[in-house]
């Protein structure tokens, strides 16, 4: 959402002190929108019993959805790869760490598709929420 995207612009220009487009800044557009994808995506995918005609899990199956999720985190990684090096970040510490909240997001999305629980539907929903959520505070406090 456009919404979205100006907060976290205005978050990131006052952290960084430039409101200049620069690449580390295009590349920050670029999460956000992956990022908002992917809870819409995870948002919209149900537990068999509970599907309805208007979900991603009722139109792509699980398996299409869990592919398309698995993308998207892995993109949302990769771009937070580029944006550590563009910041001239070299800590690995950072880079583990978003790796371990991709991983543990990847994971829950896989145990979703293999048991489809209410349970394991509402930690996918979370883990894609933390997974927004840590990806940003990785990047805002990384400099």
């Amino acid at each position: 959402s456009p919404q979205m995207l100006l907060i976290q612009w205005l978050i990131y220009t006052v952290l960084s002190g430039s409101f200049r487009l620069n690449l580390p800044k295009v590349l920050f557009m670029l999460l956000v929108y992956n990022n908002i994808f992917l809870l819409e995506i995870t948002r919209k995918v149900k537990v068999p019993d509970l599907d309805t005609k208007d979900t991603y899990s009722a139109h792509l199956g699980l398996l299409k959805t869990c592919i398309m999720q698995f993308i998207l985190v892995l993109a949302g990684f990769v771009i937070f790869g580029f944006i550590l090096q563009e910041m001239d970040i070299n800590n690995i510490l950072f880079y583990c760490l978003g790796g371990f909240v991709s991983i543990i997001t990847l994971f829950t999305f896989w145990k979703f598709k293999n048991k489809p629980k209410v349970k394991i539907q509402k930690a996918s929903e979370l883990f894609a929420v933390l997974f927004y959520i840590l990806i940003n505070i990785l990047i805002y406090t990384a400099k």
